[in-house]
């Protein structure tokens, strides 16, 4: 990676809100690339310098340190994703197993549509639905009054 002259700030990797670890993890995230890009800046204009063998090392341990803080670092946007597609899917498969104990039969249609939902408030009120509704055609109402999306 070059380094492109952009500045960076945690703002560039925030992704949650305003938690205080996500705040955190925030901060890490963009210390750690700052600090990789400040290497992969070095390392280009190493051609040019005459690192001493203190600078080498230096440069050497940074460049193993932002490796290690990588590794250890639980809050990277993939793992958030995954975490939350994770929390999604779980609701999904909590609405229709209540679904199913409920009326036995589950159509296919509720199933696509329940599969279709990526708003996780209105998948925990839909749970919430599913649990209390007084039958399978007032449940039916409340689905195709959700916009799916």
């Amino acid at each position: 990676m070059e380094y492109d002259g952009t500045e960076y700030t945690p703002e560039h990797h925030v992704a949650g809100r305003g938690s205080h670890s996500s705040i955190e993890a925030s901060a890490t995230a963009c210390l750690i690339s700052v600090a990789a890009e400040t290497v992969d800046y070095l390392v280009t204009l190493k051609g040019g310098l005459a690192l001493d063998r203190r600078g080498q090392g230096l440069l050497d341990r940074l460049g193993e340190a932002i490796q290690a803080a990588k590794r250890q670092s639980p809050n990277t946007s993939i793992e958030r994703l995954g975490r939350q597609e994770g929390r999604l899917q779980t609701l999904r498969e909590d609405i229709l197993e209540v679904l199913e104990a409920r009326f036995s039969a589950v159509p296919c249609a509720f199933r696509e549509r329940v599969g279709a939902l990526s708003d996780e408030t209105a998948l925990k009120q839909l749970h919430r639905q599913a649990v209390l509704t007084p039958s399978r055609d007032a449940f039916q109402r409340t689905l195709l009054g959700l916009n799916v999306g």
